[in-house]
């Protein structure tokens, strides 16, 4: 039996039955947004236990338009509780359809307290228009 200290790096986790327990997801649905429109803080589920957020995707539903490097959308994974951004993404081009879109997580906020309130956080470019789109989190609850 090997003895470590602290988290292994998510890259060296073997991806057996013991690492896949406990793993769960939430999915959030957003709804079209049009050139220039923002969310600020939308929250939408609140951690019943202490959780490690995994993973972060965009899924589009269909192709965003007016996406360039002038005209960004920024979206956020928010720990609102703790003013702390988890995860995020800027895109500089257009979305394609049902193409997953990863945010970059930050390490030292993926970790999240019990009774934590999330949101998502969208900031768009002009004339950025982006598509319904889900918003998958990928966690796991941490022992206790």
């Amino acid at each position: 039996m090997a003895v470590t200290s602290g988290k292994p790096r998510a890259l060296s986790r073997q991806y057996d039955e013991t690492w896949l327990a406990g793993v769960q997801t939430v999915v959030t649905k957003v709804e079209n947004l049009a050139a220039g429109a923002d969310l600020t803080e939308r929250v939408f589920w609140r951690a019943p236990y202490p959780v490690e957020i995994l993973a972060c995707e965009i899924l589009p539903e269909a192709a965003s338009a007016g996406v360039d490097g002038s005209n960004t959308a920024a979206i956020t994974l928010r720990n609102i509780t703790a003013a702390e951004n988890i995860g995020t993404v800027t895109s500089t081009s257009n979305w394609a359809a049902n193409t997953p879109v990863a945010l970059t997580l930050t390490a030292a906020n993926v970790d999240v307290a019990g009774d934590a309130v999330i949101g998502i956080v969208v900031t768009n470019g002009a004339t950025a228009d982006l598509p319904i789109f889900n918003l998958q989190v990928t966690y796991r609850v941490q022992p206790l």
